[in-house]
Order: structure tokens, then sequence, then C-alpha cells
């Protein structure tokens, strides 16, 4: 009986990409040259959390940087036990990203498993053996997710001049979504719960004819292109 409990708890973990194909799909590939992914790839380790484990605390010194690979983990604001739900993270986000740029960083919100779920994680020892082998990344993860996800914020214009605090919230909710040419981002009749802000590429909004069955072109967006602006309401 044991056994069997532990078994069903493992099978949703027994088929995940490589540490190598879980990097290429994340955000961390628009910054790492091929070499800088296959060296830290090595170096992930895989970690199970089973659901309603806390993971990262307020407050607490940053010491692993995690890859999501399978299961939810949610951004909880404030401190425990007041803490208020903010945001779902789900595969391939990565969290407790300060810590590769800052190595004395310390958490600004809780992170907590919503389901079962596997990461992998690097900690600051291992992170920082991997910065003398390779001592451009750092410079190159900073310009991702500072210079860029700043940028990003402050090109929508209803989003110009809020306070820190509020633009220290949107920034920790935004996450990086990477799609392969021609995988669908979403369909007509899904919730219209996220905003995206395109950072690179093309997006091409079709519509179907039920009756030919041929796919029609509405229109493209590109780099600085907003939608969904209806889920933040």
């Amino acid at each position: 009986e044991v056994a069997s409990h532990w078994l069903s708890f493992f099978r949703p973990f027994s088929h995940v990409l490589s540490p190598v194909d879980t990097i290429q799909r994340s955000a961390l590939v628009c910054t790492l040259k091929d070499a800088q992914i296959r060296s830290l790839a090595k170096l992930l380790k895989p970690k199970v959390f089973k659901k309603g484990k806390w993971i990262i605390r307020r407050g607490e010194k940053l010491d692993h940087f995690y890859l999501l690979e399978i299961g939810a983990v949610g951004i909880y604001t404030g401190s425990i036990p007041q803490e208020k739900f903010y945001w779902n993270l789900l595969p391939v986000s990565f969290f407790g990203e300060s810590m590769l740029t800052d190595a004395k960083a310390v958490a600004m919100n809780n992170f907590r498993a919503e389901e079962d779920c596997q990461c992998l994680k690097i900690s600051l020892k291992d992170w920082e053996s991997y910065i003398k082998d390779h001592p451009t990344v750092r410079a190159q993860l900073r310009v991702l997710f500072e210079s860029t996800v700043n940028r990003s914020i402050e090109s929508v214009s209803f989003l110009k001049g809020l306070k820190p605090a509020a633009f220290a919230l949107i920034k920790a909710g935004l996450h990086f979504e990477v799609l392969e040419e021609g995988e669908e981002l979403f369909f007509e009749g899904d919730p219209g719960d996220k905003f995206y802000i395109v950072q690179s590429g093309t997006l091409r909004i079709v519509r179907h004819n039920p009756r030919t069955e041929e796919e029609i072109l509405l229109t493209e967006v590109t780099k600085g292109a907003v939608f969904g602006e209806i889920s933040l309401m």
C-alpha cells in the first residue's frame, strides 16, 4: 500500500524533458548560448515538492534557483500566515532568479507548490562555480531579468507612472513564455485570464471558417504589442 502510494506520486514525473530541453523551452534560451546551456544543464538537479509545500518564503536568503518542469507554483505576497495568493507559475517558468544576478538576494514573495511539482534546481554554490567558467552570464541575465522586463512594462501606456510597489507587483507576476514556430498560444473560447507583452517574433491571430475549415488571417502582432488587457480588469 505504501509502495503504491509513492508510485502514484511519482508517475506524473516519469516523462519529462531533459535539462537541456527544459532550458531551451524557457526564457533562458533568449540570452544563453548553446555551450552555456549545456554546461548549466549538467548542474541542474531534480527536486520534487508535494502539494502545499512552501518552497521559498519571503525574506529568506535565496540559495537556490528553480526551473519548473511539472505542476504549478503559486506566488503569494505578504508574510506567512497573512499571505495573499497572487498568481500561478506554470511549466517552464522559473523563480528565485534574483540569486543568479545577486549572491545576497532575498526573496520578495512566497512560493508554494499548488500541485505535486517537479523542478530543476541549482544551488548558489554551484551557480558561483558555473559563473567562474562563464563570467559573462551574470551580465547577460541582468539585462534579461531587469532591463528587458522593466522596459516591457514601461512600454505599456496604461502601466506608465505606476508607484514602485505596484510596479514590483506587476513584475513579480510576469513570466516568460517561449513558443516554437507553429505552436498555438491559445484558442478561441479559452478563458481570457492572461495579459501578454510580445518580446520578440511574430504572432498570427487567425480564425477558422467552420464551413470550409480554412484558416483566415486576421492580423499579426510583433515586438511591443500587448493583448489580453481584459484580464487586468
